[in-house]
């Protein structure tokens, strides 16, 4: 695990990505309507209110974005103390702003989940939503191993993230499109030849370039993951969610071409490649290949505390909104 912190946590690449979603995330946080908001809190609060018993004490919302889970938390009681971490600061304030305006109290710190600053074993329970598969592997590990960390022993923590349903078609999708984009990496940086080298263009190939993305994460690897982070599964649960339709996300890419600054016969091309879609969409029935994963996990009462500070080890710093 330290070697995953401070290895590929540094890895220029990695970093070029992390920096990117937290831009996109800023501006999704400053974007979204006050309505849609409320959708999503009531969407949490459904699947909270059943485990509302956990969540008593110190609560971590581990990379809280604009606060649905805390708003959410909020409604179900005041036996609790909400602490979120993230490292969108306009996420934080949109979250900070939501929550005075509901009159909910909630601590928000701008941190690094790989390094959470806090002391070993104060959290009563955590929740991880929908922000393990924005990393590679080694740096879930991290992660996880984090939240362990600071979660008391006999504490509660609940992760949800989106997981394929079958893994073994999925993974070899996945090597086959990985293998291509590897080949079409090589053609590209051929082509760029002495451009390539240039600090910007290497940094927008990091960014936007899928083959320094990350793969799908595996709900039998993310079981792994918590049990070698000395975390006992309560329960383990695949919804097939209530999707948006196919229809409703060929309009959102029709309206996605229209946005980008691209030139004509460009943009010709891209609505081109989305009319095929729509052609395929009304001759096929299509089904999603992903479920909600809800994994219930606990720390172990016997559970010695690591009381080591990885923070203190990196010299980062954090700071409140």
């Amino acid at each position: 695990m330290k070697e995953a912190r401070h290895g590929l946590a540094f890895n220029p690449v990695y970093l070029a990505r992390k920096l990117g979603e937290v831009e996109r995330f800023n501006k999704r946080a400053t974007d979204v309507s006050r309505e849609d908001l409320e959708k999503a809190v009531e969407r949490r609060l459904e699947g909270l209110r059943p485990l509302s018993h956990h969540f008593k004490g110190f609560v971590l919302d581990c990379a809280c974005g604009y606060g649905a889970d805390m708003l959410a938390l909020s409604r179900l009681g005041d036996r609790k103390e909400l602490i979120g971490i993230d490292l969108a600061v306009e996420g934080l304030k949109r979250a900070r702003e939501e929550l005075r305006r509901r009159g909910a109290v909630a601590h928000l710190i701008q941190a690094d989940a790989c390094w959470l600053p806090f002391r070993p074993g104060i959290f009563d329970a955590a929740i991880i939503s929908h922000m393990l598969h924005h990393h590679p592997l080694p740096l879930i590990k991290a992660i996880v191993a984090e939240v362990s960390r600071v979660l008391r022993p006999g504490a509660f923590l609940l992760v949800r993230e989106w997981c394929p349903v079958d893994e073994g078609a999925s993974l070899r999708e996945e090597v086959s499109v990985f293998l291509n984009q590897l080949a079409h990496l090589k053609e590209l940086l051929r082509e760029l030849r002495e451009l390539s080298s240039r600090p910007e263009v290497r940094e927008a190939i990091y960014r936007h370039l899928p083959v320094f993305g990350f793969g799908s994460l595996f709900s039998s690897i993310l079981k792994n993951v918590l049990r070698a982070c000395g975390l006992d599964i309560l329960a383990f649960e695949m919804r097939r969610p209530q999707k948006r339709s196919l229809d409703e996300l060929l309009k959102r890419a029709r309206e996605r071409i229209e946005d980008i600054p691209a030139s004509g016969v460009e943009k010709a091309f891209l609505l081109a490649r989305l009319e095929e879609l729509e052609e395929k969409a009304r001759a096929i029935q299509a089904d999603g290949e992903e479920a909600m994963v809800l994994v219930r996990a606990m720390k172990p009462p016997h559970l010695a505390l690591d009381t080591r500070m990885p923070g203190k080890q990196t010299g980062y710093r954090t700071s409140s909104v």
